[in-house]
């Protein structure tokens, strides 16, 4: 397990996480200085009320705390996570790692720029002189950059033609991966997404899943556009970890479900599901623990029933997602399901 002191030089040295990790917590006008990361509380308007100094050890403040709140003493980014989660200290160190992508070994892989990101980010700054604060909107003709046919690493993985072909699978020749588009709740294309095909992409020091450009994302329901219908008529909503689990619960037929891309979910996701007024079915990946569904699932008391999919260990494997075995394991896996209750 990754150290405090080992994960604080992490973010030191990456200030750019301790910002999508400020997000991810529901913080906003988040501002970088030379020494400092200010921002507001989650659901705050002062725009001071957080600032984290940057040193080595990352010390926080927070002068909009009300006196009747010191169940934490505040020091550092571990402990202000703490404070904002009402967690535990190894829930909060946890739940940083996941967000900033940060394995539990303390191995963070920085991004590389390649030619194809490139590209689009010159044709982003294009189009974003003549936008709002609204999502920056891609062109669809961007997606002819890339060969589109079926990728064998989807097939292998039990996602079929028909299923790539609907969710615009496709073949990014100039970096080796396979790459799907990332479009918002009114279908506009704002990134792709890329899988690495290097067989040795940890020796070779390449990230796995590549995100073309670094727009922000938070909130995004991957599968809220075009599963848009089947949502609203639906009596719950399956919320998944990636993309390729709701290609597959697509093909299965449950159309009614959402990936937020990651394993932990932010204040604007949570919202737009809030927005749908409907039960929240969890269903990540094995390795997320019953201690860490809890944690989100805490999120939605008393606004709607959350339910959540636990497996003991019988089925799964580490890292598969409850949709990895094919229908039959997943409607098992359903049927069981745990209502959250606290």
């Amino acid at each position: 397990m990754i150290s405090g002191i080992e994960l604080k030089k992490i973010l030191y040295n990456e200030p750019n996480l301790i910002k999508k990790l400020l997000e991810n917590l529901g913080c906003e006008h988040i501002r970088k200085s030379d020494n400092k990361i200010t921002s507001t509380r989650p659901d705050g308007d002062n725009r001071g009320a957080v600032e984290i100094r940057l040193t080595e050890t990352l010390n926080c403040k927070i002068y909009t705390k009300p006196e009747y709140e010191t169940i934490y003493d505040i020091q550092d980014i571990l402990t202000l996570t703490q404070y904002f989660l009402s967690c535990t200290l190894g829930e909060a160190t946890n739940y940083i790692c996941q967000t900033c992508d940060i394995d539990k070994s303390g191995t963070y892989i920085k991004q590389e720029e390649s030619a194809t990101v490139a590209f689009l980010k010159k044709y982003k700054r294009i189009v974003k002189n003549e936008t709002t604060t609204e999502d920056v909107i891609l062109d669809d003709k961007i997606l002819d950059l890339f060969v589109h046919a079926p990728c064998k690493i989807f097939t292998d993985d039990g996602i079929d033609i028909p299923t790539q072909e609907f969710w615009g699978v496709a073949y990014d020749l100039m970096n080796n991966m396979a790459v799907f588009p990332i479009r918002n709740e009114k279908g506009g294309l704002i990134t792709n997404k890329g899988r690495t095909l290097e067989e040795n992409y940890k020796l070779l020091g390449i990230q796995k899943y590549y995100v073309y450009y670094k727009v922000e994302t938070g909130h995004i329901l991957f599968g809220e556009w075009e599963n848009r219908n089947e949502i609203k008529n639906a009596d719950y909503i399956i919320l998944v970890e990636s993309e390729k689990s709701v290609m597959k619960l697509w093909q299965m037929g449950y159309k009614n479900c959402v990936a937020i891309g990651r394993k932990s979910i932010t204040r604007q996701q949570r919202n737009k599901l809030l927005a749908y007024g409907k039960k929240i079915i969890i269903a990540f990946d094995f390795d997320v623990k019953e201690e860490e569904v809890k944690i989100i699932s805490k999120i939605f008391k008393g606004l709607v029933p959350v339910e959540y999919i636990l497996d003991d260990g019988s089925l799964l494997k580490e890292k598969e997602s409850p949709c990895d075995k094919g229908q039959k394991i997943f409607e098992q896996l359903l049927e069981n399901r745990i209502e959250f209750k606290e």
